[in-house]
């Protein structure tokens, strides 16, 4: 078998996906671990007709290496949670992505190395399952077809465990959608869904695996760790809905609707131009949008500096909204270990933090407000954004988003069942 696997990562890097299984039957004394050197031995003998043919040994060698840098994508439509991650953030997730790769997966094998489950034949399909379904689902730059070796195994799960009947038609739509992404061209929200699919079911299979195993409730340790890990993504995700809030009509009708200083602009000009800033502030679109914004009389609405401004502005606030649903997205993942752990008091134990921290922040922010003045005052040559933005404008948002924050954080401190944790 281990010769096998050698020919088959000589012949595709993707073989790797096996290797946890691999590893969970050597720890459990089912292959000697001397045969693994049967595998960099094949792959020597693979290669050998390349290298005498002229092309360089180490060059031949590191292929695989290579590879991994053809794109310059986080997922080339893969259905994992990387497909939701900003792309941009490349450079940071993928070292982070391939360093969690690692850990998990020596988790995973070590815990079910030591588990109590019996290795028969139904098992054995089990963790060789888990084992290829979760690799290309925690590795960063996987590709829509990577997880084939999970849609066939899952057809033979279903025969050894017929209660898991729904697994193979939940991969095969999983799998389909995410190919159809190069086939079709089809939504993006679709894989997007994928991603969200793949991980409700791995994460079900997980729990079962936990439950064939007599496995318990995570360790006290890890469970602190998924406390703290909550306490802190809760405030990015309430900070990021109370900018969601500012940056719509609701809060300008809020904002304008109180006496302020004149302005130059009547009532219906003030939200007119305002709600263009903040469209603009959370969208797409780049900067000739503003540039193309005109009076009536043919004038210009902002100029070149306050363009300047507002396009600074803009990469902030996108970068808060990048930081607000990759914590959404972690939390969502907290939320899928917790259950799989048998750990949800430590999930809402940390959320609790989250929550003080959340009305601490908002008493911070409540304080800045009072301060808005002197950003007002900082927007020197600036003619449009001056009379958009007086100081009343920029307390009642510093007001608005610290009240939201801190009764949001208050309420999640009383959640049910924290008390006494």
């Amino acid at each position: 078998a281990i010769l096998i696997f050698g020919m088959a990562f000589a012949f595709k890097a993707q073989a790797v996906f096996l290797t946890p299984f691999l590893f969970v039957l050597a720890l459990r004394k089912k292959i000697r671990w001397l045969y693994f050197g049967l595998v960099p031995l094949v792959y020597l003998i693979a290669v050998a007709p390349v290298v005498l043919l002229g092309r360089p040994l180490l060059e031949t060698l590191l292929i695989y290496t290579k590879q991994s840098n053809t794109f310059d994508s986080l997922t080339m439509n893969a259905p994992n949670l990387y497909y939701l991650l900003p792309r941009e953030w490349l450079a940071v997730i993928f070292p982070l992505g391939i360093l969690v790769t690692i850990t998990a997966i020596l988790i995973w094998s070590k815990s079910a190395a030591q588990s109590e489950m019996t290795l028969d034949r139904q098992n054995m399909i089990l963790l060789a399952f888990v084992s290829v379904a979760l690799t290309p689902y925690l590795l960063p730059k996987m590709h829509d077809r990577y997880f084939y070796p999970a849609d066939a195994l899952s057809i033979a799960l279903a025969f050894y465990s017929p209660t898991l009947w729904f697994v193979p038609i939940l991969y095969q739509i999983i799998s389909i959608t995410a190919i159809s992404g190069f086939l079709f061209n089809i939504s993006p929200t679709a894989i997007g869904t994928a991603a969200l699919v793949n991980s409700l079911t791995l994460a079900f299979i997980l729990k079962k695996q936990r439950t064939i195993a007599n496995l318990r409730g995570m360790s006290q340790k890890a469970g602190l760790i998924l406390s703290w890990s909550a306490a802190l993504l809760t405030p990015a995700i309430l900070v990021g809905f109370a900018l969601s809030f500012l940056l719509t009509p609701y809060f300008l009708r809020i904002a304008y609707a109180l006496p302020s200083q004149e302005t130059g602009f009547n009532k219906s000009e003030r939200f007119h131009w305002a709600a263009e800033t903040t469209t603009y502030l959370g969208n797409d679109k780049k900067t000739v949008y503003l540039t193309n914004l005109k009076f009536e009389n043919g004038n210009p609405v902002f100029n070149d500096d306050e363009i300047a401004r507002i396009d600074s502005a803009k990469q902030v606030t996108q970068t808060i909204f990048m930081i607000s649903r990759t914590a959404l997205l972690g939390m969502f993942v907290l939320a899928l270990l917790a259950w799989i752990g048998n750990s949800p008091p430590a999930l809402r134990r940390g959320i609790k933090w989250g929550g003080a921290l959340c009305f601490g922040f908002g008493i911070l922010l409540g304080a800045m407000g009072l301060f808005a003045g002197m950003i007002a005052a900082s927007l020197q040559g600036a003619d449009t954004l001056a009379r958009l933005n007086p100081i009343r404008v920029l307390q009642i948002a510093a007001a608005l988003a610290s009240i939201g924050i801190m009764i949001s954080g208050a309420a999640l401190t009383k959640i049910d069942g924290l008390n006494g944790l």
